[in-house]
């Protein structure tokens, strides 16, 4: 019982040492080791925005979608709305997620299938930072800081396994950055500080609003995730790295959000809609032109003007009949000097550009060029076109419609038709067949058959009658 009470007010296993051996002798991994981490580990972090994280996410994983890269967050919430964005965005890997509130059976499918595939992401939280050996993981991705050094130490320890090489990249945003590489330095953890390249980061956050616009769900799921960060961060022991007064909680809950500060102007707001879906990669990049590896430095430049949006997205959304009409309308009139003179007059026929500002200077009842292609679109004339159009369509829509039913009518009507005909020619085959009956065939007289009871009791009546009758005269006479 006096063992039960001491050990309870024992804090490591240094007191209990203490309390009971003499002259111990410490054993450690890391005793006498240069780092705590393996050698062909090569650890870097950088220092950015909270607001920024998912940008470079994304961009990191699309520079690197040959890889297998293994990404931590603070809570399954951040998990799973950062796993549902990234299956719309279609970062060109194959995209998993792990996190707690997941069932076995769906965990331990989804490690199998990670381990298995030769590049692909996933996104878990620290249940995969321990007793999970998850073979050839080429990159270690902390989003969110880790609590201290030690799960550190954990997160890392997926990659560089077996001694095999391997690379880590720790986000940290700046109230972080002094106390938690501290803390690393004192574990004996060697990292570098990196710089992001603008020029290679993707800006997809109002892309994400859009999403979570048109998706109430996902909304709803951004939403939790952006409170579970808060209160991870809340929640933490260690005040010098995670003070949750520091955090931009505005700008971040814009990216979990349908609203945002730019909301206000609209033509920022329809550029943005129209450009759509990201470009395509051409072709493999390598690792190191999206993360700049320099010895100190803050990692600056990390906003990104909206000039550069146009090099990570394009308009490939299905473009409406307006937006058609004035392109064409913009390269008739960057063209409108290489066409020869008739060319340019049967081109003025089509409705589609304007009738009314033509000008006819010489007065000789021809339009002249100058005049033809000046403003380039007449919306209501092309809005009268299509109208006209449309109706056309509808009728002759209409008349082939007609003409179905009437030819299955006509086929119905033949079928009906032929069918009679069919039954009158077995009526009159049938008619016409005479039954050999043979030489020794005599008639059947009707005659012959007795009569029914019936009648045979009319008779008998009737005779009844008769006598009653003579007898009845016989009397009287």
């Amino acid at each position: 019982m006096l063992v039960l009470f001491v050990l309870c007010y024992l804090r490591s296993v240094k007191d209990l040492a203490r309390l009971s051996l003499r002259d111990p002798k410490y054993i450690a991994v890391h005793e006498h080791h240069e780092h705590s981490t393996p050698a062909q580990l090569e650890q870097s972090y950088i220092v950015c925005e909270l607001q920024q994280k998912i940008n470079i996410l994304f961009s990191f994983i699309k520079a690197h979608r040959n890889k297998k890269v293994l990404v931590f967050m603070a809570s399954c919430k951040q998990v799973k709305f950062t796993f549902e964005v990234f299956c719309k965005l279609r970062p060109s890997t194959t995209v998993m997620s792990l996190y707690g509130t997941l069932n076995q059976l769906r965990r331990v499918s989804i490690y199998d299938e990670f381990c298995k595939k030769p590049s692909a992401v996933l996104i878990a939280t620290d249940i995969a930072a321990r007793g999970l050996d998850f073979p050839a993981v080429d990159w270690v991705v902390q989003v969110d800081c880790p609590e201290d050094a030690s799960t550190y130490i954990h997160r890392v320890g997926r990659t560089a396994r077996y001694e095999k090489d391997g690379e880590s990249l720790l986000f940290l945003l700046p109230s972080e950055e002094y106390a938690m590489v501290k803390q690393l330095n004192d574990k004996k953890i060697p990292i570098l500080k990196i710089e992001v390249n603008p020029s290679k980061k993707m800006v997809i956050y109002r892309k994400l609003q859009s999403y979570c616009a048109q998706d109430p769900e996902l909304k709803e799921s951004g939403k939790r995730a952006f409170i579970s960060y808060v209160k991870s961060v809340y929640l933490m022991k260690n005040k010098d790295v995670f003070d949750v007064t520091k955090l931009p909680l505005e700008e971040y809950a814009v990216n979990h959000d349908s609203k945002g500060n730019e909301g206000n102007d609209w033509r920022r707001e329809k550029r943005l809609r129209e450009l759509e879906e990201l470009k395509p990669d051409s072709g493999d990049e390598e690792d190191d032109e999206l993360l700049v590896k320099k010895e100190g430095g803050i990692l600056e430049g990390i906003e990104s003007d909206d000039d550069d949006l146009e090099e990570h997205f394009s308009s490939k959304k299905p473009q409406t009949k307006i937006a058609i009409l004035k392109k064409a309308a913009k390269d008739q009139r960057n063209t409108k000097k290489d066409l020869p003179e008739k060319t340019r007059k049967n081109r003025s026929r089509n409705p589609y550009f304007l009738s009314s500002l033509k000008s006819d200077t010489d007065g000789d009842g021809e339009d002249d060029d100058e005049g033809e292609y000046e403003k380039g679109l007449n919306l209501r004339e092309a809005e009268k076109y299509m109208r006209e159009a449309d109706k056309e369509d509808k009728q002759r829509y209409q008349e082939r419609i007609k003409a179905k039913h009437k030819e299955e009518r006509i086929k119905r009507k033949q079928a009906k038709q032929k069918d009679e005909d069919d039954n009158s020619s077995d009526e009159e085959e049938y008619a016409g067949v005479q039954l050999d009956v043979g030489d020794n065939f005599e008639e059947f007289d009707v005659n012959t058959l007795p009569k029914p009871m019936s009648d045979m009791e009319d008779e008998s009546n009737n005779e009844s009658d008769e006598e009653d009758g003579e007898s009845g005269a016989g009397n009287r006479r």
